[in-house]
């Protein structure tokens, strides 16, 4: 999980909640498999190995005739764990694939209902669900032919232990005690023979589950760095941006000196969300260099970068399970209500506290009751609630009347050293400083 934690952004964004997951669930795999069927497999050879020490003390010739049968199950089971293995690494795919489109179902539920596609969500998740069953099915049959073969092999042991004890006692070779002693022991040894099998074709999956975490381990993590910027002006030299072939920003260069308060404006799609992402070191430039306290973003630690921003993106609509002070704080150990009641003031939710049942107490989860401009609040409040010296604004407002976000914004005008927003309403560009304009993936424009 830390080192999962410790990936970049752009992991998290190429593949869905549900496939993460359900790669993290073979950790689960991996360390039943370890603890359990590994120290299982070292106890039950060491009384498979006594039994068979035993076995022949009571006649050699019978432990040779169990030994040719539990060798001909070893090789049966041999020849079938790669297919299994194979089968079980295209189940997991296929389960992994179904969980995920119950996720985000779940995720887009509202979207679902309003746009009248529950059917065709259904249908999709009923197809990967067959297409489960189907695998599943298919690596049931693979385990069931082995069983079948193995009750074959069983039971010509046990008519062949059966017919020469017979004659060995019909021959005065063997008492009949001495036989039923051998049975005995044959029963024990084949049972733990065949837990050991078992064991073995739940270990062949080891091989499945850690190709599903190659994924997430072999995914560089945020690089980290003791370089601490010297100061925390923003300054763009040159800069250029481009994604999937896309060129999003070129040659652009600015300064944000301390006390800034700075609007971006701009097209749909001209950069204005990317240059506050290479702010945070979340992207990294193309070309060119973007610096913080005379430091390049690639020189200064993710963790130690982003200790001094704050952010409230477009996207951000998530609510924790938990407290409302929890959602504040984000779960911070040592909450201080001092800065809660700061930061519900500075976002205008006083009202909306003094309304929750146990204000900073009372439980929440999901935002289903909440406007969307009480969730941007909220998002908002999270961000000034860290109190670091640059805060950065991605259409933080977009959702609240002009009378409420002026009132907004001139309580948080002091609430950061450098503050830069990303806006499209006049309304909004009006009430900062600075007004920067995109066009033509380069600042054009400076009022």
């Amino acid at each position: 999980m830390s080192h999962l934690l410790s990936l970049p952004v752009k992991f998290f964004k190429a593949r869905s909640d549900g496939v993460i997951t359900s790669r993290l669930d073979s950790v689960d795999g991996i360390r039943n498999l370890i603890t359990n069927d590994l120290l299982a497999i070292f106890v039950d050879s060491a009384f498979i190995f006594t039994s068979l020490i035993m076995m022949c003390l009571f006649s050699w010739k019978l432990t040779i005739v169990a030994t040719i049968s539990s060798m001909a199950m070893l090789l049966l089971y041999r020849s079938m764990l790669a297919d299994y293995a194979n089968k079980k690494s295209s189940h997991l795919i296929a389960e992994a694939k179904r969980s995920a489109s119950i996720l985000e179902t779940l995720g887009s539920i509202e979207q679902i209902k309003s746009t009248n596609t529950s059917a065709a969500h259904l249908n999709h998740w009923v197809g990967l669900t067959k297409n489960a069953g189907s695998i599943e099915v298919d690596l049931i049959g693979t385990v069931e032919f082995a069983k079948f073969v193995r009750g074959l092999i069983l039971s010509a042991e046990v008519f062949l232990v059966l017919y020469f004890s017979m004659k060995m006692v019909g021959s005065g070779v063997m008492t009949n005690g001495d036989m039923v002693g051998f049975i005995m022991l044959r029963l024990s040894f084949f049972g733990k023979l065949e837990q050991i099998l078992e064991q073995f074709k739940s270990i062949s999956t080891l091989k499945v589950h850690f190709q599903r975490l190659d994924d997430i381990m072999n995914e560089v993590p945020e690089p980290e760095s003791q370089v601490r910027p010297d100061g925390f002006d923003i300054e763009f030299r040159d800069v250029s941006f481009s994604y999937e072939n896309n060129n999003i920003l070129e040659g652009v260069s600015l300064k944000v000196s301390a006390g800034s308060n700075i609007a971006i404006s701009g097209k749909s799609g001209c950069g204005k969300t990317t240059i506050l992402k290479l702010i945070q070191g979340i992207e990294l430039p193309t070309s060119g260099e973007v610096l913080i306290g005379g430091v390049s973003t690639k020189d200064i630690g993710s963790n130690t970068l982003r200790q001094s921003i704050s952010v409230c993106m477009q996207g951000d609509q998530c609510l924790f399970e938990g407290k409302f002070s929890d959602n504040i704080s984000m779960f911070d150990p040592i909450t201080s209500i001092e800065r809660l009641h700061t930061v519900v003031f500075q976002s205008c939710l006083e009202s909306y506290v003094d309304s929750l049942s146990n204000h900073f107490e009372s439980f929440m989860a999901g935002g289903e009751t909440l406007s969307g401009g009480q969730m941007q609040r909220i998002v908002l409040a999270r961000a000034l609630y860290r109190g670091t010296p640059v805060l950065l604004l991605d259409e933080a407002t977009s959702h609240l009347d002009s009378a409420t976000e002026a009132e907004l914004m001139s309580r948080i005008k002091n609430s950061a050293s450098i503050i830069i927003s990303v806006a499209h309403r006049e309304e909004t560009l009006k009430l900062s400083d600075t007004l920067l304009t995109l066009e033509g993936k380069k600042v054009v424009q400076r009022g």
